[in-house]
C-alpha cells in the first residue's frame, strides 16, 4: 500500500517570499509536510538531509536558477529518481524544454493552481 500523501514531504525552493510562504500553506493545508527554503545554495545540503518525496523550484533565482539546481539534484544518488516539478513565468516550448532536459518531471506556469499541484503531486508520488 502507497504512503498517505499526509506524511509526504515537500521542498519548495523559491527566491519570491510571497510564491514561497503562499505554495507552502497551500501544500499544508492539503496536508502535506512542507519545508521552504528561498536560497537555492542551500537547498542541495537541505534536500540531501531531509530526502524529500518531491521538490519544487522556481527557475529563475539568483545565484542558482532552477535548471541548476534539478541537475545537481539529479546527479546525486537520493535524487536520481525524485519527483521534481519546475514553478515559472514562462510557458514557451523552447522553455518546457529545457526544463525536461534538465531533468523535471513536470512544469507548471505560475501562478499556479493549487489543486492542480496537489492532485500532480499524489498522483505521481501514488504511481
Amino acid at each position: 500500500m502507497g504512503q498517505s500523501h499526509r506524511s509526504y514531504r515537500v521542498l519548495i525552493v523559491d527566491d519570491n517570499l510571497d510564491i514561497l510562504e503562499t505554495t507552502s500553506l497551500l501544500l499544508e493545508l492539503a496536508g502535506f509536510q512542507t519545508v521552504a527554503v528561498e536560497d537555492p545554495l542551500k537547498a542541495v545540503a537541505l534536500a540531501e538531509g531531509l530526502r524529500p518525496d518531491a521538490l519544487i523550484l522556481d527557475i529563475q533565482m539568483p545565484h542558482m536558477d532552477g535548471y541548476e539546481l534539478c541537475e545537481r539534484i539529479r546527479a546525486t544518488d537520493w535524487g536520481a529518481s525524485l519527483l521534481i516539478i519546475a514553478m515559472s513565468g514562462r510557458s514557451d516550448a523552447q522553455h518546457r524544454r529545457h526544463a525536461s532536459a534538465c531533468g523535471f518531471n513536470m512544469q507548471f506556469t505560475k501562478p499556479v493552481d493549487p489543486s492542480m499541484l496537489t492532485r500532480a503531486i499524489e498522483g505521481a508520488l501514488h504511481s
